[in-house]
């Protein structure tokens, strides 16, 4: 027997909606479980529960290192990748637990020139995967070289959507402020859950670069009239959250 209402059940003879009469209509209710830190974990399932809706999202890049050889010039790092992302529903009638990893994020570069790591991919099971993005590498200080190299972001599959984490972006100049230009330096790439707007900016010195969160990439640092290092960041951990339907 259906149980869908028109709205002409549940108004009165006014037109006006009674809350009494919405007593009858069917109310889905829902919980759920977040896995926020990386490492392996079981979701158990909750007594009644009979469909979930998964979103793993891999582990971010770590990001590249700035720096140079001489007091003159601006030099950035690299971004890290954000991690892929898949969603998906799944009917677990038939189902007690199951296995969820959680990526963790790339960690920065050590060293000028080199590359973060990538970020892990994060698992429900053998459902589906969000893979981890992948590092930024920093400048070449004995090639002259200002700028890093930003990461890929990571894939997904076997989710009903998949949803790649966006690349890190390059460095830009962004205009003269007063006397003094503002320097950019990469932008860690998106996550489906987080959009990175923290950036390093400067004029001189180092400033490093912000760790990513939720799977977005770490940002480069960025090193101005100075043989100092800045390091970027490093990749945030992945995340799987579950949500659970009872109807």
């Amino acid at each position: 027997m259906s149980r869908a209402r028109s709205l002409a059940d549940i108004m009165d003879a006014s037109g006006l909606i009674r809350v009494a009469k919405l007593e009858n209509l069917p109310i889905t209710s829902t919980t759920q479980q977040i896995f926020e830190t990386a490492g392996t974990f079981t979701w158990t399932k909750p007594t009644g529960c009979k469909k979930i809706k998964v979103t793993v999202t891999g582990g971010g890049g770590g990001a590249g290192a700035a720096g140079g050889n001489d007091t003159s010039g601006t030099r950035v790092g690299g971004a890290g990748g954000g991690g892929g992302t898949a969603i998906k529903t799944i009917d677990v009638t038939s189902v007690t637990s199951v296995s969820v990893t959680v990526g963790a994020g790339g960690t920065r570069a050590a060293n000028l020139n080199t590359y973060g790591t990538n970020g892990a991919n994060s698992t429900f099971g053998t459902y589906c995967t969000g893979n981890g993005g992948s590092g930024g590498r920093g400048n070449d200080p004995d090639l002259y070289s200002g700028w890093g190299l930003s990461g890929w972001g990571g894939s997904a599959s076997n989710g009903d959507l998949n949803i790649e984490g966006g690349c890190g972006i390059q460095p830009q100049n962004s205009g003269e402020i007063s006397t003094n230009f503002y320097y950019v330096a990469t932008i860690g790439g998106n996550s489906y859950l987080n959009n990175t707007s923290i950036f390093s900016r400067g004029t001189g010195g180092t400033t490093g670069g912000a760790d990513g969160k939720y799977g977005s990439g770490g940002c480069g640092g960025v090193s101005q009239n100075s043989t100092l290092i800045a390091y970027g960041g490093s990749g945030g951990d992945g995340i799987v959250i579950v949500e659970e339907f009872y109807v």
